[in-house]
């Protein structure tokens, strides 16, 4: 595909569908991984699982990944937005549908448009 092609219709129907069915199934799957977890070693293991898958692919890339400010912005950015915030919302699933948990974090974005 050359820089000035644009992609076609079908590949970003089917893109957008993933990332609807995918993202849209993450606080079901949640739900349902509560039942044999607690909530803190699930989203232990869901996102271990996910930095190992990432950091095999950057070393498969060979991405320059281990400097200092790589390292840095990724404990910071690892602390808020995945311990904190989906720590958090793990922990609500227990008591929240998690239809209720999904309309609240796909309103966060709402959220940041409201306060700014």
């Amino acid at each position: 595909m050359s820089r000035n092609a644009s992609p076609s219709t079908i590949a970003v129907v089917v893109a957008f569908a993933i990332v609807y069915i995918v993202w849209g199934s993450t606080y079901f799957f949640i739900q349902n991984a509560l039942k044999g977890f607690t909530p803190f070693l699930m989203g232990t293991f869901r996102f271990l699982t996910a930095g190992l898958i990432l950091l095999s692919w950057c070393a498969f890339k060979k991405f320059p990944i281990f400097d200092k400010h790589t390292i840095g912005v990724a404990t910071v950015s690892g602390l808020l937005l995945l311990f904190l915030d989906n720590g958090i919302f793990i922990w609500a699933e227990q008591y929240l549908p998690s239809s209720l948990a999904a309309i609240m974090a796909s309103g966060v974005s709402l959220w940041f448009i409201v306060l700014d």
